[in-house]
């Protein structure tokens, strides 16, 4: 029933709808990972501190995505408030860690809203899947019946209990 995190291809991409409080609060709640040389190691750290609204530290690439949403959505011009962005499974992870159930920005619910898209888009074909096999599963009849025997089953039985004799 659960689909652990492994099955999912890693250049897999999901696309969500979100609108532009989702957008600038994602924008908001991430803060950039810069990665610096060391000696042998490569060492990620946050550009500001994961302190106050920057909660999660995000590669460059997130953050360009949600740059572009930002612009696409505040398009002068633009005749609605919600943009697609293709996500992948790390990040749709990783933005769902910002996202607190109660968390309103300009009176829109987004943390709450953005989790629902999130898990939509990681569960939902399993949603369908369990659905669908949940509804097979309603039409047939799982409880045993019991059934008069056929004649052939009873001409059987009647040789068996007079070769016994």
């Amino acid at each position: 029933m659960n689909q652990p995190i492994d099955e999912f291809e890693n250049d897999e991409e999901k696309i969500i709808t979100i609108s532009k409080n989702e957008s600038l609060y994602l924008n908001d709640s991430l803060t950039l990972l810069l990665e610096h040389p060391t000696n042998l190691q490569v060492m990620s750290i946050p550009m500001r501190g994961i302190q106050g609204n920057a909660g999660f530290a995000a590669r460059e690439d997130l953050i360009l995505k949600l740059g572009e949403a930002i612009l696409e959505v505040t398009r002068p011009g633009k005749d609605t408030n919600f943009v697609n962005i293709s996500l992948s499974i790390e990040e749709l992870f990783l933005i769902r860690e910002c996202c607190q159930s109660y968390i309103l920005f300009n009176d829109e619910p987004v943390g709450y809203n953005l989790m629902k898209k999130i898990y939509k888009a990681l569960l939902g074909d399993h949603i369908e899947e369990k659905k669908q096999f949940d509804k097979l599963l309603s039409d047939v009849n799982m409880t045993p019946s019991i059934k008069k025997k056929s004649t052939g089953e009873e001409i059987n039985d009647s040789n068996r209990t007079s070769s016994n004799d």
